[in-house]
C-alpha cells in the first residue's frame, strides 16, 4: 500500500527543499500518479484490431444463434406433435388391452 505524502508544517510551505527533507526524515512517499505506460502507435493499432476480430467472432457466433431458433423452434413442435401421438396410441392400445381382458374373461 502507497502511503500518502504528509502535508508539512505551515512554517516550512514553499520551500521545495523542505518537502524533500520531510520526505526523506518521515519515509513517506509521494503517492505515484500516472504510472502507466503510454502505447506507441503501432501497439496501439494492433490492440485495436484483435479488439476488432473478437468483436466480430462474438458478432459471427451471435448470428449463427439467432438463425438456429427458428430451427430449434420448428424441431420442438415436430417433436411435441410426435409426443401426442404417441400418447393417444398408449390411450388406444390400453382401452384395447382392456376390451380383449374382458373377452377373455367372458370365455
Amino acid at each position: 500500500m502507497v502511503k500518502r505524502k504528509q502535508q508539512p508544517p505551515p512554517e516550512m510551505e514553499g520551500t521545495g527543499g523542505a518537502e524533500a527533507a520531510v520526505e526523506a526524515e518521515t519515509g513517506i512517499q509521494p503517492k505515484r500518479r500516472c504510472t502507466k505506460s503510454l502505447k506507441t502507435r503501432a501497439q496501439m493499432d494492433k490492440h485495436n484490431e484483435s479488439c476488432k476480430r473478437y468483436r466480430l467472432k462474438i458478432k459471427m457466433r451471435h448470428e449463427e444463434k439467432e438463425q438456429e431458433i427458428p430451427k430449434l423452434k420448428d424441431e420442438h413442435q415436430k417433436t411435441k406433435m410426435e409426443l401426442e401421438e404417441y400418447k393417444s396410441k398408449i390411450g388406444d392400445m390400453g382401452n384395447e388391452i382392456q376390451q380383449l381382458k374382458r373377452k377373455l374373461e367372458a370365455q
